[in-house]
């Protein structure tokens, strides 16, 4: 029996609308659903997008009539992606996880690896892909790809991100100070993640250069909690949500 493939599908950053016809099809009929699970407890983020996905539009099942919802739950399984610090520690780590899914695909069974987002962008799948091509290199990877949070938050806000010959950048927000600051100097656009825990560092440096009226903070975009806020001023001191980005224009 040949290996089944595994199919690395992004959900899109929240908003359950936002998933392609091609990732329906795909959840619809793979037997095996694996979603990130931090400590490997069951339920997160990717599993509610789905699950409100599933809401929105019935899912089809393998022989084309409508899937249970209560059968896309019973295929969904939650695999550890628990983040230890440093390669050394990774690597154990993802090799286990990429073998449990490696037993799946060795039996012959297709599955999938949700997560929000984009499957290659700041994914915890681009571990899993890793770890697996290294341990089973015979094993068949396909990537369904998602909408990002970046240009959702762009299209909520009505935020150009880049026009014409403009330079636009994207980083973590918890990027080298000194080296943050020279990047803002050097592109039109720059999109700042992961901001919660350095959001008042952020602000000083736009503040300093006169960037604050430029700028819009984005929270669990497209989720039922997402908040959008333009005077991004008035963020000084707050605790925010993990989800959260910044749109800057020069």
């Amino acid at each position: 029996m040949g290996w089944g493939t595994l199919y690395g599908v992004g959900l899109g950053p929240g908003d359950a609308e936002l998933l392609t016809l091609r990732a329906f099809r795909v959840l619809s009929q793979v037997p095996v659903i694996f979603y990130p699970a931090c400590g490997g407890r069951e339920g997160g983020f990717a599993l509610d997008i789905l699950q409100r996905a599933f809401e929105c539009v019935p899912m089809l099942g393998a022989d084309g009539s409508p899937a249970r919802g209560d059968a896309i739950h019973e295929r969904c399984r939650p695999l550890s992606t628990s983040m230890p610090r440093g390669a050394d520690a990774e690597r154990p780590h993802w090799t286990a996880a990429a073998e449990i899914v490696a037993d799946v695909l060795r039996s012959g069974q297709d599955a999938a690896f949700i997560t929000e987002g984009d499957p290659l962008l700041y994914s915890t799948f681009i571990h899993l892909q890793t770890a697996l091509a290294e341990r089973c290199p015979e094993a068949r990877v396909e990537i369904i790809p998602g909408v990002s949070s970046i240009t959702a938050a762009a299209a909520r806000t009505a935020f150009p991100l880049a026009i014409g010959d403009e330079r636009i950048a994207v980083l973590p927000a918890t990027y080298d100070p000194d080296a943050l600051e020279r990047l803002l100097d050097t592109f039109d656009s720059v999109v700042l993640l992961k901001v919660s825990r350095v959001l008042d560092r952020v602000l000083t440096i736009l503040e300093r250069r006169g960037w604050l009226a430029n700028a819009v903070f984005v929270e669990r975009c497209g989720t039922p909690g997402e908040r959008i806020v333009t005077d991004v001023a008035s963020l000084r001191g707050q605790r925010v949500d993990y989800f959260s980005l910044l749109l800057v224009r020069k």
